[in-house]
């Protein structure tokens, strides 16, 4: 960074040298352009880190509410336990929501309810 001379006389020489000095600490202190430049990649989580892993116990297809038996579900800090979700109207291929299937699936808090927002058979290793 380039600066111009300042010239500071008379009685208002101890302002001016204050603001000169504010403005210096305050350019020394502000991040450079890479400092704002996000993390790469490598630090976000994986695709399949928000699926979780599920047993189908109950479907009703009429209300679309599953009773799912599932591990935890990071996305929600939701330890693993039993508990009836709300599959959202947006999935459409409800075929993997048999009683005993497994299943992987997304899930979100919406308006204070829990919905699976996503479903699908589990993947193969």
């Amino acid at each position: 960074m380039t600066t111009a001379p300042v010239s500071c006389h008379g009685r208002h020489a101890a302002l001016c040298l204050l603001a000169c000095a504010c403005i210096g600490t305050a350019h020394a202190q502000a991040p450079s352009p890479e400092a704002a430049t996000p993390v790469a990649a490598a630090s976000a989580p994986s695709a399949d880190a928000a699926w979780s892993q599920g047993q189908v116990l109950r479907w009703d297809p009429r209300t679309r509410k599953v009773t799912l038996k599932h591990g935890p579900i990071p996305s929600l800090d939701m330890p693993p336990m039993t508990m009836v979700f709300r599959v959202d109207d947006a999935v459409t291929d409800t075929s993997a929501l048999q009683p005993g299937a497994a299943v992987r699936f997304m899930a979100a808090q919406i308006k204070g309810a829990y919905v699976v927002t996503q479903v699908a058979a589990p993947t193969s290793p």
